[in-house]
């Protein structure tokens, strides 16, 4: 009989104006996905809409308290659209295997007139793929596995929330020893 992964802490950091509502409502949709157990952090100041100056700033909190990300996951969530070089437009950003990621909502909540619901699961969809990747996980190939890349909105409402058979195995046995950025 296998056992579950363990739940790690996951700190949700706002960085913007993201409402403490949302992100607790985010939080338990995470925790009812992920191996994780969440709660809300101190915000950090939101250095522009770059995904990496973003993820680094998030990457030196994570280090200046000693987060080992065995034990413990960071995902700074802001309500602007992030950026980085060489892609434009971004939905997500997560430094691999360091247990770190952060994703803008902006590009989510648009086009949808279905409202925060929408917002809500788009987000979880996200969330839960950049903390794939945080965890060790790359792309998967599977369309309806929530690793597969979202290149645009439509990729993400097409998507599940959940992990496909393999990805779900990967992450219960993610190594997470990747030396942060």
């Amino acid at each position: 009989m296998s056992r579950p992964p363990p739940r790690r802490r996951l700190e949700l950091v706002p960085a913007g104006g993201v409402k403490p509502d949302f992100l607790h409502a985010l939080g338990t949709a995470l925790d009812a996905v992920l191996p994780t157990q969440h709660h809300v952090g101190e915000p950090l100041a939101a250095p522009g809409n770059a995904s990496g100056a973003l993820l680094d700033a998030l990457i030196a909190r994570a280090d200046a308290a000693g987060t080992d990300p065995r034990e413990a996951w960071l995902l700074a969530v802001t309500d602007a659209e992030l950026t980085a070089p060489g892609h434009g437009r971004v939905f997500g950003e997560a430094a691999v295997g360091a247990g770190c990621a952060v994703v803008g909502l902006a590009p989510l909540d648009a086009g949808s007139a279905r409202g925060a619901k929408t917002l809500l699961e788009r987000a979880l969809k996200v969330c839960v793929h950049e903390m794939g990747h945080a965890a060790g996980l790359e792309h998967c190939a599977d369309r309806a596995c929530v690793m597969y890349p979202s290149r645009d909105i439509a990729d993400v409402d097409r998507k599940d929330k959940l992990f496909c058979r393999r990805c779900g195995k990967d992450l219960a046995y993610a190594t997470l020893d990747a030396a942060r950025g």
